[in-house]
Protein backbone atom coordinates (compact mmCIF):
# COMPACT_ATOMS: atom_id res chain seq x y z
CA UNK A 1 0.00 0.00 0.00
CA UNK A 2 1.86 3.07 -0.72
CA UNK A 3 1.24 6.67 0.88
CA UNK A 4 -0.68 8.24 -1.48
CA UNK A 5 -2.96 5.26 -1.73
CA UNK A 6 -3.59 4.98 2.09
CA UNK A 7 -3.92 8.83 2.71
CA UNK A 8 -7.33 8.75 -0.05
CA UNK A 9 -8.78 6.27 2.22
CA UNK A 10 -7.40 6.64 5.97
CA UNK A 11 -10.97 8.46 6.26
CA UNK A 12 -12.91 5.16 6.86
CA UNK A 13 -10.18 3.89 10.06
CA UNK A 14 -9.05 7.43 11.64
CA UNK A 15 -10.49 5.90 14.90
CA UNK A 16 -8.11 2.85 14.48
CA UNK A 17 -5.41 5.09 13.64
CA UNK A 18 -5.33 6.84 16.89
CA UNK A 19 -4.72 5.96 20.22
CA UNK A 20 -8.05 6.96 21.45
CA UNK A 21 -7.04 10.71 21.60
CA UNK A 22 -4.46 11.60 19.11
CA UNK A 23 -3.55 10.32 15.55
CA UNK A 24 0.42 9.36 15.35
CA UNK A 25 2.59 10.04 12.13
CA UNK A 26 2.07 6.85 10.39
CA UNK A 27 6.08 5.47 9.52
CA UNK A 28 6.87 3.22 6.18
CA UNK A 29 6.73 0.31 9.09
CA UNK A 30 2.88 1.25 9.59
CA UNK A 31 1.73 1.45 6.57
CA UNK A 32 3.68 -1.45 5.59
CA UNK A 33 1.63 -3.46 7.94
CA UNK A 34 -1.74 -1.68 7.43
CA UNK A 35 -1.53 -3.50 4.25
CA UNK A 36 -1.20 -6.59 5.59
CA UNK A 37 -5.22 -6.53 6.64
CA UNK A 38 -8.05 -5.83 3.62
CA UNK A 39 -9.72 -2.46 3.49
CA UNK A 40 -12.86 -3.90 4.76
CA UNK A 41 -11.21 -5.83 7.57
CA UNK A 42 -8.98 -2.65 8.49
CA UNK A 43 -12.90 -1.13 8.22
CA UNK A 44 -14.52 -3.52 10.79
CA UNK A 45 -11.82 -2.90 13.32
CA UNK A 46 -12.22 0.49 12.66
CA UNK A 47 -16.70 -0.27 13.83
CA UNK A 48 -14.81 -2.02 16.97
CA UNK A 49 -12.80 1.03 18.01
CA UNK A 50 -15.59 3.80 17.63
CA UNK A 51 -17.79 1.58 19.34
CA UNK A 52 -15.49 1.13 22.59
CA UNK A 53 -14.40 5.33 22.29
CA UNK A 54 -18.59 5.66 22.48
CA UNK A 55 -18.44 3.50 25.59
CA UNK A 56 -15.30 5.04 26.97
CA UNK A 57 -16.66 8.74 26.42
CA UNK A 58 -20.29 7.86 28.26
CA UNK A 59 -19.01 6.05 30.52
CA UNK A 60 -15.84 8.16 31.76
CA UNK A 61 -14.38 11.89 32.03
CA UNK A 62 -10.72 11.73 30.86
CA UNK A 63 -9.73 11.31 27.04
CA UNK A 64 -8.52 7.22 26.80
CA UNK A 65 -4.99 5.77 26.17
CA UNK A 66 -4.20 2.36 25.30
CA UNK A 67 -3.91 0.27 26.67
CA UNK A 68 -6.89 -1.05 28.02
CA UNK A 69 -7.18 -2.41 31.11
CA UNK A 70 -8.95 -5.86 32.19
CA UNK A 71 -11.64 -3.73 34.09
CA UNK A 72 -12.14 -1.57 30.40
CA UNK A 73 -12.42 -4.91 28.32
CA UNK A 74 -15.12 -6.17 31.22
CA UNK A 75 -16.88 -3.32 31.63
CA UNK A 76 -17.24 -2.65 27.67
CA UNK A 77 -18.47 -6.28 27.21
CA UNK A 78 -21.62 -5.32 29.90
CA UNK A 79 -21.82 -1.96 28.18
CA UNK A 80 -22.39 -3.30 24.41
CA UNK A 81 -23.67 -7.06 25.49
CA UNK A 82 -26.91 -8.18 26.49
CA UNK A 83 -27.46 -8.80 29.97
CA UNK A 84 -30.66 -9.95 32.25
CA UNK A 85 -30.59 -6.42 34.21
CA UNK A 86 -31.55 -4.92 30.96
CA UNK A 87 -30.73 -3.75 27.37
CA UNK A 88 -30.39 -0.35 25.73
CA UNK A 89 -30.17 1.01 22.14
CA UNK A 90 -26.50 0.72 22.52
CA UNK A 91 -26.97 -3.28 23.06
CA UNK A 92 -25.31 -5.45 19.94
CA UNK A 93 -25.50 -9.32 19.58
CA UNK A 94 -23.07 -11.75 21.54
CA UNK A 95 -21.93 -12.54 17.77
CA UNK A 96 -21.10 -9.13 16.80
CA UNK A 97 -19.30 -7.67 20.13
CA UNK A 98 -17.31 -10.96 19.89
CA UNK A 99 -15.83 -9.50 16.43
CA UNK A 100 -15.30 -6.03 17.80
CA UNK A 101 -12.88 -7.87 21.13
CA UNK A 102 -11.07 -8.95 17.77
CA UNK A 103 -10.99 -5.98 16.12
CA UNK A 104 -9.76 -4.26 19.40
CA UNK A 105 -6.68 -6.96 19.86
CA UNK A 106 -5.61 -5.95 16.58
CA UNK A 107 -5.81 -2.22 17.69
CA UNK A 108 -3.51 -2.99 20.18
CA UNK A 109 -1.12 -4.99 18.07
CA UNK A 110 -1.06 -1.69 15.76
CA UNK A 111 -0.18 0.67 18.47
CA UNK A 112 2.49 -1.99 20.10
CA UNK A 113 0.39 -2.20 22.87
CA UNK A 114 -0.33 -5.16 25.49
CA UNK A 115 -4.03 -6.33 25.28
CA UNK A 116 -5.23 -7.97 28.46
CA UNK A 117 -5.10 -11.76 27.48
CA UNK A 118 -6.19 -12.74 30.73
CA UNK A 119 -9.52 -11.52 29.90
CA UNK A 120 -10.30 -14.70 27.83
CA UNK A 121 -12.25 -16.85 29.80
CA UNK A 122 -13.92 -14.24 31.91
CA UNK A 123 -15.07 -12.53 28.52
CA UNK A 124 -16.03 -15.90 27.08
CA UNK A 125 -18.80 -16.29 29.88
CA UNK A 126 -19.87 -12.91 29.55
CA UNK A 127 -20.77 -13.78 25.92
CA UNK A 128 -22.02 -17.32 26.25
CA UNK A 129 -24.21 -15.24 28.59
CA UNK A 130 -25.42 -12.43 26.16
CA UNK A 131 -25.84 -15.11 23.64
CA UNK A 132 -28.76 -16.48 26.25
CA UNK A 133 -30.11 -12.76 25.90
CA UNK A 134 -29.81 -12.44 22.46
CA UNK A 135 -32.41 -15.54 21.66
CA UNK A 136 -34.99 -14.35 23.34
CA UNK A 137 -35.22 -11.87 20.66
CA UNK A 138 -36.98 -11.52 17.08
CA UNK A 139 -34.91 -13.59 14.22
CA UNK A 140 -34.37 -10.46 11.85
CA UNK A 141 -35.78 -11.54 8.38
CA UNK A 142 -33.93 -12.17 5.70
CA UNK A 143 -33.55 -9.90 2.64
CA UNK A 144 -35.63 -10.79 -0.35
CA UNK A 145 -33.67 -11.46 -3.54
CA UNK A 146 -33.42 -9.33 -6.14
CA UNK A 147 -35.10 -9.76 -8.93
CA UNK A 148 -35.75 -9.47 -12.78
CA UNK A 149 -38.90 -7.09 -12.15
CA UNK A 150 -36.89 -4.88 -9.39
CA UNK A 151 -34.35 -3.93 -12.41
CA UNK A 152 -37.05 -3.02 -14.53
CA UNK A 153 -37.97 -0.66 -12.17
CA UNK A 154 -34.39 0.36 -11.89
CA UNK A 155 -34.28 0.91 -15.86
CA UNK A 156 -37.43 3.00 -15.37
CA UNK A 157 -36.20 5.32 -13.05
CA UNK A 158 -32.41 5.60 -13.53
CA UNK A 159 -32.25 5.33 -17.78
CA UNK A 160 -32.67 8.67 -19.37
CA UNK A 161 -31.35 10.90 -16.61
CA UNK A 162 -28.52 11.81 -14.94
CA UNK A 163 -25.01 10.37 -15.61
CA UNK A 164 -24.86 9.38 -12.33
CA UNK A 165 -27.70 7.32 -12.67
CA UNK A 166 -27.01 6.07 -15.21
CA UNK A 167 -23.58 4.49 -13.86
CA UNK A 168 -25.47 3.05 -10.81
CA UNK A 169 -27.91 1.20 -13.07
CA UNK A 170 -25.28 -0.06 -15.05
CA UNK A 171 -22.94 -1.15 -12.11
CA UNK A 172 -26.07 -2.68 -10.95
CA UNK A 173 -26.86 -4.85 -13.96
CA UNK A 174 -22.88 -5.91 -13.87
CA UNK A 175 -23.04 -6.74 -10.43
CA UNK A 176 -26.35 -8.86 -10.72
CA UNK A 177 -25.59 -10.77 -13.85
CA UNK A 178 -21.79 -11.66 -12.54
CA UNK A 179 -22.94 -12.23 -8.88
CA UNK A 180 -20.61 -9.48 -7.56
CA UNK A 181 -20.07 -7.85 -4.32
CA UNK A 182 -20.47 -4.25 -4.38
CA UNK A 183 -17.83 -3.59 -2.44
CA UNK A 184 -15.69 -4.85 -5.27
CA UNK A 185 -17.30 -2.89 -7.73
CA UNK A 186 -17.36 0.49 -5.93
CA UNK A 187 -14.58 2.95 -4.40
CA UNK A 188 -13.39 1.61 -1.65
CA UNK A 189 -10.96 -1.15 -2.73
CA UNK A 190 -7.44 0.15 -2.43
CA UNK A 191 -7.07 -1.98 -6.10
CA UNK A 192 -9.99 -0.18 -8.33
CA UNK A 193 -11.74 -1.35 -11.51
CA UNK A 194 -10.34 0.93 -14.08
CA UNK A 195 -11.49 0.72 -17.65
CA UNK A 196 -8.02 -1.43 -18.34
CA UNK A 197 -9.72 -4.52 -16.79
CA UNK A 198 -12.01 -5.13 -19.51
CA UNK A 199 -11.51 -7.39 -21.76
CA UNK A 200 -13.75 -7.56 -24.32
CA UNK A 201 -13.80 -10.87 -26.19
CA UNK A 202 -16.17 -12.38 -29.14
CA UNK A 203 -18.63 -14.81 -27.13
CA UNK A 204 -18.15 -12.58 -23.11
CA UNK A 205 -16.79 -9.49 -21.60
CA UNK A 206 -14.58 -10.19 -18.86
CA UNK A 207 -13.86 -8.09 -15.75
CA UNK A 208 -10.76 -8.36 -13.95
CA UNK A 209 -11.07 -7.87 -10.34
CA UNK A 210 -7.59 -7.01 -8.71
CA UNK A 211 -8.05 -6.47 -4.81
CA UNK A 212 -11.70 -9.53 -4.89
CA UNK A 213 -12.88 -9.93 -1.30
CA UNK A 214 -11.81 -13.70 -1.32
CA UNK A 215 -8.93 -14.02 -3.18
CA UNK A 216 -5.14 -14.84 -2.00
CA UNK A 217 -2.36 -12.18 -2.06
CA UNK A 218 -1.49 -11.57 -5.86
CA UNK A 219 -4.69 -13.60 -6.99
CA UNK A 220 -6.91 -12.33 -9.66
CA UNK A 221 -10.34 -12.77 -9.85
CA UNK A 222 -12.65 -12.66 -12.68
CA UNK A 223 -16.70 -11.09 -13.75
CA UNK A 224 -17.87 -12.84 -16.89
CA UNK A 225 -20.43 -11.39 -18.31
CA UNK A 226 -22.52 -12.70 -21.58
CA UNK A 227 -24.66 -10.18 -23.79
CA UNK A 228 -28.41 -10.48 -23.51
CA UNK A 229 -31.07 -9.36 -26.68
CA UNK A 230 -32.69 -7.02 -24.01
CA UNK A 231 -32.42 -3.41 -22.24
CA UNK A 232 -30.97 -5.48 -18.88
CA UNK A 233 -27.58 -6.59 -21.07
CA UNK A 234 -24.90 -6.19 -18.60
CA UNK A 235 -22.28 -6.23 -21.34
CA UNK A 236 -24.17 -3.05 -22.93
CA UNK A 237 -23.82 -1.68 -19.55
CA UNK A 238 -19.81 -2.15 -19.79
CA UNK A 239 -19.99 -0.54 -23.09
CA UNK A 240 -21.65 2.21 -21.92
CA UNK A 241 -19.32 2.94 -18.52
CA UNK A 242 -16.20 2.63 -20.47
CA UNK A 243 -17.70 4.72 -23.36
CA UNK A 244 -18.01 7.27 -20.49
CA UNK A 245 -14.34 6.92 -19.53
CA UNK A 246 -11.74 8.99 -20.57
CA UNK A 247 -8.78 6.98 -20.48
CA UNK A 248 -7.78 3.62 -19.25
CA UNK A 249 -7.22 4.74 -16.08
CA UNK A 250 -10.46 5.96 -14.81
CA UNK A 251 -12.96 3.91 -12.24
CA UNK A 252 -14.61 2.07 -15.20
CA UNK A 253 -17.61 2.23 -12.00
CA UNK A 254 -18.16 5.80 -12.44
CA UNK A 255 -19.27 8.82 -14.09
CA UNK A 256 -17.97 12.14 -15.66
CA UNK A 257 -19.65 15.21 -13.67
CA UNK A 258 -18.88 18.85 -13.63
CA UNK A 259 -18.03 21.30 -16.76
CA UNK A 260 -14.86 19.75 -17.04
CA UNK A 261 -15.73 16.50 -16.54
CA UNK A 262 -14.07 14.81 -13.99
CA UNK A 263 -14.39 11.18 -13.31
CA UNK A 264 -16.50 10.64 -9.78
CA UNK A 265 -16.48 7.14 -8.82
CA UNK A 266 -19.55 5.20 -6.98
CA UNK A 267 -19.18 4.51 -3.91
CA UNK A 268 -20.90 1.62 -1.92
CA UNK A 269 -23.21 3.82 0.82
CA UNK A 270 -24.04 6.04 -2.35
CA UNK A 271 -24.65 3.34 -4.73
CA UNK A 272 -26.77 0.83 -2.21
CA UNK A 273 -28.89 4.60 -0.93
CA UNK A 274 -29.89 5.22 -4.63
CA UNK A 275 -31.16 1.82 -5.21
CA UNK A 276 -32.92 1.54 -1.85
CA UNK A 277 -35.16 4.15 -2.70
CA UNK A 278 -35.84 3.48 -6.10
CA UNK A 279 -36.94 0.27 -4.53
CA UNK A 280 -38.90 1.43 -1.65
CA UNK A 281 -40.57 4.52 -3.86
CA UNK A 282 -41.72 2.68 -6.35
CA UNK A 283 -34.73 -20.02 -11.24
CA UNK A 284 -32.73 -21.13 -8.61
CA UNK A 285 -29.26 -21.93 -10.13
CA UNK A 286 -27.60 -25.05 -8.97
CA UNK A 287 -25.49 -24.44 -5.68
CA UNK A 288 -22.34 -25.35 -7.26
CA UNK A 289 -22.84 -23.37 -10.43
CA UNK A 290 -23.54 -20.21 -7.63
CA UNK A 291 -20.38 -21.35 -6.18
CA UNK A 292 -18.17 -21.05 -9.18
CA UNK A 293 -19.60 -17.90 -10.48
CA UNK A 294 -19.84 -15.98 -7.38
CA UNK A 295 -16.04 -17.07 -6.13
CA UNK A 296 -17.47 -18.80 -3.35
CA UNK A 297 -15.58 -21.55 -1.85
CA UNK A 298 -17.77 -22.58 1.64
CA UNK A 299 -21.49 -22.51 2.23
CA UNK A 300 -21.37 -18.44 2.99
CA UNK A 301 -23.11 -18.08 -0.43
CA UNK A 302 -25.78 -18.77 1.80
CA UNK A 303 -25.52 -15.27 3.30
CA UNK A 304 -25.70 -13.98 -0.58
CA UNK A 305 -28.45 -15.68 -2.07
CA UNK A 306 -32.02 -16.21 -1.99
CA UNK A 307 -34.12 -19.16 -3.35
CA UNK A 308 -36.98 -18.16 -5.67
CA UNK A 309 -40.04 -19.56 -5.40
CA UNK A 310 -41.03 -21.48 -7.96
CA UNK A 311 -44.03 -19.04 -9.59
CA UNK A 312 -40.94 -16.24 -8.82
CA UNK A 313 -38.78 -18.35 -11.55
CA UNK A 314 -41.56 -18.68 -13.79
CA UNK A 315 -42.63 -15.17 -13.63
CA UNK A 316 -38.77 -13.93 -14.50
CA UNK A 317 -38.40 -16.27 -17.05
CA UNK A 318 -41.36 -14.83 -18.67
CA UNK A 319 -40.30 -11.43 -18.12
CA UNK A 320 -37.04 -12.20 -19.98
CA UNK A 321 -38.76 -13.75 -22.89
CA UNK A 322 -41.22 -10.58 -23.36
CA UNK A 323 -37.98 -8.33 -22.91
CA UNK A 324 -36.14 -10.26 -25.44
CA UNK A 325 -39.23 -10.07 -27.98
CA UNK A 326 -39.98 -6.29 -26.79
CA UNK A 327 -35.62 -5.12 -27.23
CA UNK A 328 -34.92 -6.81 -30.42
CA UNK A 329 -31.07 -5.69 -31.25
CA UNK A 330 -28.64 -6.68 -33.35
CA UNK A 331 -25.69 -9.24 -32.92
CA UNK A 332 -22.67 -7.08 -34.59
CA UNK A 333 -19.68 -8.31 -32.86
CA UNK A 334 -18.54 -6.41 -29.98
CA UNK A 335 -15.69 -3.72 -30.41
CA UNK A 336 -13.00 -4.12 -28.37
CA UNK A 337 -12.12 -2.18 -25.32
CA UNK A 338 -9.33 0.25 -26.65
CA UNK A 339 -11.34 1.06 -29.93
CA UNK A 340 -14.19 2.09 -27.37
CA UNK A 341 -12.17 4.28 -24.86
CA UNK A 342 -11.05 5.94 -28.20
CA UNK A 343 -14.22 6.55 -29.75
CA UNK A 344 -16.75 9.05 -29.51
CA UNK A 345 -20.26 8.39 -26.96
CA UNK A 346 -22.78 6.65 -28.75
CA UNK A 347 -26.34 7.70 -28.65
CA UNK A 348 -28.56 5.45 -26.19
CA UNK A 349 -31.21 3.98 -27.19
CA UNK A 350 -34.28 3.96 -25.59
CA UNK A 351 -35.31 1.32 -23.28
CA UNK A 352 -38.91 0.09 -22.82
CA UNK A 353 -40.67 0.95 -19.15
CA UNK A 354 -41.06 -2.02 -17.32
CA UNK A 355 -44.82 -0.90 -17.16
CA UNK A 356 -45.30 -2.02 -20.77
CA UNK A 357 -43.07 -5.05 -20.50
CA UNK A 358 -45.22 -6.31 -17.06
CA UNK A 359 -48.64 -4.86 -18.62
CA UNK A 360 -47.84 -6.65 -22.20
CA UNK A 361 -49.66 -10.29 -22.70
CA UNK A 362 -47.10 -12.85 -21.40
CA UNK A 363 -46.78 -16.09 -24.39
CA UNK A 364 -48.06 -19.33 -23.16
CA UNK A 365 -45.77 -20.89 -20.48
CA UNK A 366 -43.31 -23.41 -22.02
CA UNK A 367 -41.39 -25.46 -19.93
CA UNK A 368 -39.28 -23.65 -18.61
CA UNK A 369 -35.36 -24.09 -19.49
CA UNK A 370 -32.62 -26.23 -17.23
CA UNK A 371 -30.36 -24.59 -14.83
CA UNK A 372 -27.11 -26.44 -16.28
CA UNK A 373 -28.95 -24.44 -20.11
CA UNK A 374 -29.70 -21.32 -18.45
CA UNK A 375 -25.91 -20.99 -16.76
CA UNK A 376 -24.23 -21.88 -20.09
CA UNK A 377 -26.04 -19.34 -22.27
CA UNK A 378 -27.01 -15.32 -21.65
CA UNK A 379 -27.57 -15.74 -18.13
CA UNK A 380 -24.26 -16.68 -16.26
CA UNK A 381 -21.20 -18.16 -17.04
CA UNK A 382 -17.72 -19.50 -15.62
CA UNK A 383 -15.02 -17.05 -17.32
CA UNK A 384 -12.05 -19.05 -19.26
CA UNK A 385 -8.70 -19.67 -17.20
CA UNK A 386 -7.51 -17.15 -19.95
Amino acid sequence: MSGNKYIEYNHYIKEFLSDGSTCKPLSLVDRHVLSGWKLNTLVGYNAAVRKFLKFWLREQKSPFHLPASAADIYEFCGWAGRTVEGSGPQKIRSKTLSHYLCGLKAWHVFHDSQYPAHTKKKVALMLKASAREDFCLPVKPQKSPVMIQDLLVLADNLTGGSAKDQAIFDLALIAFWGLARLGEVTAGSLVPVTARDVQVLDTNTVITLRAAKTAGPGKLQFLTLNALTNCLCPVAAVQRLLHSCMNANDHLFGYAAGPISHRVPLSKPKVVSRLNGVWHSTGRVHTDAICAAGRWKSACYKLYIRPYTTAAKADSFSLLRALDSACVSSQNSLPSSSSILGSSVSSQNSLPSSSSILGSSVSSQNSLPSSSSILGSSISSQPSSS
